[in-house]
């Protein structure tokens, strides 16, 4: 195999017939047939180069099989998926996009489109970091796996693969929405620029002016949720009190409300923030060279209930020196002034001592993809209103912004319209904004945008799939559940969900009956893997899909191209396994007359 600076893959090689990555899988047996004709060749040149061997017989030459030059893989050949790190072990190779997806293909790794228990090889890249639940399994706990991660390294190894993550995928865009609304903005500099998803919370800390959103500082942190509210409950009354039981202009509420946090310094407020938005804290922040700020972030993180970032502090501080945490002096100091900060930052506040989540500083460590598991239904800082079929969903603009392209070119528009430039948005009333999905779809795009998941409809196995001989029921499931993941990833395609439209054509189940409606989606929406399923599938149950007449002439008047490609794939194919036994029968006879003289 081969990397371009580009990003696209080359490979080339007999495995199984045909040039691994390419879809066009090939058998035990032409593998077999491979490696003989190669084996062959080797020994009639070895013949040739003995003393006293006849030369009346023709150079022995290779076919010319498509698999023994170099050639792109398709799925990789896109702008999309850009592939940044290859590796390859005995018969498998894996492969890591510049968004951190991972890839295997090869022996041991079959493809969407494999019966299973087949000895076939897998010739098709898989995404294997999918993050995919089935229906039936959502409402259970979710395990650590992979699938929630980005990968950053992976090393394969005769028969095995080691994967290297970093933060989630989820974390990642919000990395990019911290860095665009909240590390790069100075709230104090009066001549500020509207962003298109403005913070609607300043932190006042030190003196200093901090940004950020009510929805992640809320969904993070249980104690900063009830200042939040507490706040603008007092904010409410006092307006009401000022206007006499009305409410006051809506210029008077819009502008981004002010939370006075007196326990943190600003540079321990902005690590808190920071982890809040990526699950992480900067490189910067190192025990070498700032182990006592990280000592204030870990007392801060218990005062705040953040759990996971406390134990991202300890391990921070026991990677630098193991035996500070548990030297007793430090300890106890440590215990004295974090029982002070939070006395003080929870005075008021009754804590039931049975309750371990309600006792500051302990609880279960939760990621940043746990927090905002639910978010969706957290409706009490809502600025967007989506309308799909009649019926209205709270969203938040941060959140779609950071997620969605569309979104984001959606609300970039209005900034430019309204001509907003005073740091907030209009008047404070949410935005509505109607979408032709229906609400089932848009709800499943939503379930995506805020905990970065895909839940795949329950159908039947794919050995029932394969062979079509299916019961009624199953036949309807099966069929909803292409719909649904078809519908999903025309939708993905729409939003600019990169991840979630890969998730969705690497989830389809091809099968006869949806076959060349999957190469038609697969070919208005530019995915590249599930064109190259369904265009491997159609080649090897080519008669049961043309036994469907109505369908089969109806893509061909509505897809001529895709049909002509079906046919050079056909055609390529049919000539590579037609080489490999004329060419195992070539060099036997060749073989055999050498052995003669």
């Amino acid at each position: 195999m081969a990397l371009s600076e580009d990003g696209r893959v080359w490979s080339w090689g007999a495995c199984g017939g045909a040039v691994l990555g390419h879809g066009v899988g090939g058998t035990h047996n032409n593998a077999l047939l491979a490696e003989t004709i190669l084996q062959r060749h080797q020994r009639l040149l070895a013949q040739r180069q003995k003393p006293g061997a006849t030369t009346a017989t023709a150079y022995p030459a290779l076919p010319r099989f498509k698999w023994m030059t170099p050639q792109i893989i398709p799925c990789f050949s896109t702008s999309d998926t850009r592939i940044c790190r290859l590796s390859a072990g005995v018969q498998h190779a894996a492969a890591i996009s510049a968004t951190g997806d991972l890839y295997l293909w090869g022996e041991g790794y079959t493809s969407s489109d494999d019966i299973e228990g087949s000895a076939m090889l897998s010739s098709l890249p898989k995404l294997v970091n999918s993050g995919q639940r089935v229906e039936e399994e959502a409402g259970g706990d979710d395990e650590a796996n992979i699938g929630a991660h980005s990968v950053e390294n992976v090393v394969c190894g005769g028969h095995q693969v080691v994967v290297f993550t970093s933060g989630s995928f989820l974390a990642r865009s919000l990395h990019h929405l911290y860095h665009e609304s909240i590390a790069r903005r100075d709230v104090s500099n009066s001549h500020r620029t509207s962003s298109i998803a403005d913070p609607d919370i300043v932190l006042i800390v030190s003196g200093q002016r901090l940004a950020a959103h009510k929805l992640l500082l809320g969904r993070r942190s249980p104690v900063l949720r009830e200042l939040i509210l507490e706040e603008e409950q007092q904010q409410n009354q006092l307006v009401r009190r000022e206007t006499d039981g009305e409410l006051a202009p809506s210029s008077t509420i819009s502008s981004p409300m002010e939370l006075l946090l007196p326990q943190l310094r600003v540079d321990v407020a902005r690590a808190l923030v920071e982890f809040i938005y990526t699950d992480n804290l900067s490189p910067d922040l190192n025990p070498q060279g700032s182990s006592y700020l990280i000592r204030d972030v870990l007392r801060a993180a218990r005062i705040y209930k953040v759990p996971n970032l406390v134990q991202l502090c300890r391990e921070r501080l026991f990677s630098a020196s193991p035996v500070s945490l548990f030297d007793t002096p430090i300890e106890l100091e440590e215990g004295d002034e974090s029982e002070e900060d939070e006395s003080s930052a929870t005075e008021g506040k009754e804590f039931d001592d049975d309750d371990e989540d309600s006792i500051p500083g302990t609880g279960a460590a939760r990621t940043l993809n746990d927090d905002m598991k639910l978010a969706l239904t957290d409706t009490a800082w809502a600025d967007v209103v989506l309308v799909a079929e009649g019926r209205a969903i709270p969203a938040h603009r941060c959140m779609l912004v950071a997620r969605s392209e569309y979104f984001r070119a959606v609300f970039a528009f209005q900034n430019a319209s309204t001509h907003s430039t005073d740091g907030i948005h209009g008047s404070g009333e949410p935005t509505v904004v109607n979408v032709e999905e229906s609400y089932d779809g848009l709800m499943r795009v939503l379930h995506f945008i805020y905990h970065d998941q895909v839940t795949l409809p329950l159908a039947k196995s794919k050995s029932e799939a394969y062979d079509g001989k299916e019961s009624s029921d199953d036949g309807e499931e099966a069929e909803e559940a292409s719909d649904q993941l078809l519908e999903d990833l025309l939708a993905a395609d729409k939003y600019g969900l990169e991840r979630m439209k890969r998730l969705c054509e690497h989830a389809v189940c091809v099968t006869v009956v949806n076959c060349l409606e999957v190469l038609a989606v697969a070919e208005l929406v530019h995915a590249a893997h599930l064109k190259q399923v369904a265009m491997r599938f159609v080649q090897t149950h080519l008669a049961a899909v043309t036994a469907r007449q109505a369908e089969f002439k109806r893509f061909q008047t509505d897809f001529p191209q895709l049909l002509q490609e079906l046919y050079a794939s056909i055609r390529d194919a049919s000539r590579d396994e037609f080489l490999l036994r004329v060419g195992s029968l070539h060099f036997l006879a060749l073989e055999l007359g050498y052995a003669h003289h």
